[in-house]
């Protein structure tokens, strides 16, 4: 089992992971300072380079203090897996930003490669009919920006098949496609 740290598996994981054009376009990175930069520049670092660490929509905000409360006690507690576990716990992310959480689950609390030697990668996103979904659909159509086509792939969990042919989704979808 490897830990987070090999800098070539990093930067494999790293090329699968991508912003989404919401999170590239529209959101930015937006220059933060949060307030607690000092106490841990750890998370400055992880704010400034968020779009390297990070796939999906996300916007760069602050935590609030009981975010950062968890954060602490989290990297103080440090992981709640050990090596080559496929199985994590549930993980009380309320009070932070998405690229906070991503830090805290990534870095402290789940270092480990499962025993396929796959690495945590964090993607976020909004609930398909959501208010912020909704947000993005429209900051998209306003910025003339089109949606990231994905690929759907159905499959029964238990026996791990593929239940039917796959389908593409979003504007440049061809066959197959919803």
């Amino acid at each position: 089992p490897s830990i987070l740290t090999n800098p070539r598996k990093i930067a494999l994981s790293r090329k699968l992971l991508k912003p989404s054009k919401w999170s590239t376009h529209v959101a930015g990175i937006k220059d933060l300072d949060c307030d607690y930069y000092g106490d841990h520049p750890d998370l400055e670092d992880w704010h400034q380079n968020a779009h390297d660490y990070m796939g999906g929509d996300f916007e760069n905000a602050c935590s609030t203090a009981d975010g950062i409360t968890k954060y602490e006690a989290a990297k103080t507690a440090g992981s709640v897996v050990v090596p080559g576990c496929q199985q994590i716990p549930p993980i009380d992310c309320g009070g932070m930003s998405g690229v906070d959480a991503c830090n805290m689950v990534k870095k402290h609390m789940v270092p480990y490669a499962n025993a396929d030697g796959k690495n945590m990668e964090c993607w976020l996103s909004y609930g398909k009919g959501t208010n912020m979904d909704r947000q993005i659909e429209s900051d998209l159509n306003k910025n003339n920006v089109e949606r990231d086509s994905t690929v759907k792939i159905f499959a029964i969990w238990e026996t791990r098949r593929v239940t039917a042919v796959p389908r593409m989704t979003g504007p440049r979808a061809k066959l197959g496609s919803d």
